[in-house]
Parts: structure tokens; C-alpha cells; sequence
């Protein structure tokens, strides 16, 4: 298993955690990043094997972070076929949606108001919540 400090009794375990994390939008946490790092370069075929199982329940790039990405990256190149398939084929839909298919365009919106503006709007929920 992982030499990572908890001790997973079972793979189902280590899975619900990273999904937790995940959900908890905690990927990048000091905690979360020994975890994956341990976890992504385990001798254990079965450990990475699970992290690749959890990692691919991801809604997206964002959710996993760059200690999420990285381990990815990392069990991508795994010498085990069947985690780096899993591994790629996961980073594949996550890129997947960034892309723009044909007559689809990116609509990018500029906010009008000015920084005076805005800094004056936020001092004001400020003082109203305080």
C-alpha cells in the first residue's frame, strides 16, 4: 500500500478519500499533495491503480488541481499498461472539455464597471456584513 501515514485497510478506502478531497475542492492541500505524490509512485500496482480509479471520477481539471494533474501525468507513464490507459484515457476527456467543436466560439465578456466601482460595491457588502 502507500507509505504515506494512514493505512488504508482496503483499495475502496484510498478511493473514497481522494473522491472526498476532490468534492472538498482540497487536491492542492499540503496533506492531499503527500497523498497523490506517495500514492501515484507506490510499489503497490493496486495502489496506483485505485488512485487512477479515483482520480478519473474527476468533473475537471480544475477539480483535481495540480497535485491531482500531476499524478495523472505520473500514472500516465505508469509501467503498468492498464493504469497508464486508464491514466490517459482520463486526461484525454479532461482536455476533451476544452475543446471547441466546428461553429462553436468562445464568448469572452468584459465587466464595465470600473475598479473605482467595484472596490466601492465591495466596501459596501463589507459593511454590511460586518
Amino acid at each position: 500500500m502507500c507509505s504515506y501515514s494512514p493505512v488504508f485497510s482496503c483499495l475502496e478506502q484510498l478511493e473514497l478519500l481522494v473522491t472526498t478531497l476532490i468534492d472538498l475542492d482540497a487536491m492542492d492541500g499540503k496533506s492531499s499533495v503527500s497523498l497523490l505524490a506517495e500514492c501515484s509512485n507506490s510499489p503497490d500496482v493496486n495502489t496506483r491503480q485505485a488512485l487512477a480509479n479515483a482520480l478519473a471520477a474527476a468533473p475537471s481539471m480544475w477539480a483535481l488541481g495540480n497535485a491531482g494533474m500531476g499524478a495523472l501525468q505520473r500514472l500516465a507513464e505508469d509501467k503498468n499498461p492498464a493504469i497508464a490507459a486508464a491514466a490517459f484515457k482520463t486526461i484525454h476527456e479532461l482536455k476533451k472539455q476544452w475543446e471547441i467543436q466546428e461553429g462553436d466560439s468562445w464568448r469572452f465578456m468584459m465587466n464595465q464597471k470600473t475598479v473605482e466601482e467595484v472596490d466601492s460595491q465591495e466596501d459596501n457588502n463589507d459593511a454590511e456584513s460586518g
